[in-house]
């Protein structure tokens, strides 16, 4: 599982310059942000540049909660 509040997006720009990429409001708990087609477990997530404003999204599935004994 992935812990993106550990992990840093960025965008380069030229050859050495690195923008920052920010998760855009709605983010994983947004409802509207899962996808029917692909189950409830289906999250997207969208990050924009700080600097251009490209944007990027992070599609996958969600993590199985771990069933107690």
């Amino acid at each position: 599982m992935l812990h993106y509040e550990a992990l840093r997006l960025m965008h380069r720009h030229g050859d050495e310059d690195l923008a920052p990429m920010v998760e855009q409001s709605g983010g994983h708990h947004d409802p509207a942000a899962h996808d029917v087609e692909h189950g409830v477990n289906w999250f997207r997530r969208v990050y924009r540049c700080t600097t251009c404003e490209d944007e990027i999204v992070i599609e996958g599935q969600a993590e199985e909660p771990k069933k107690r004994a």
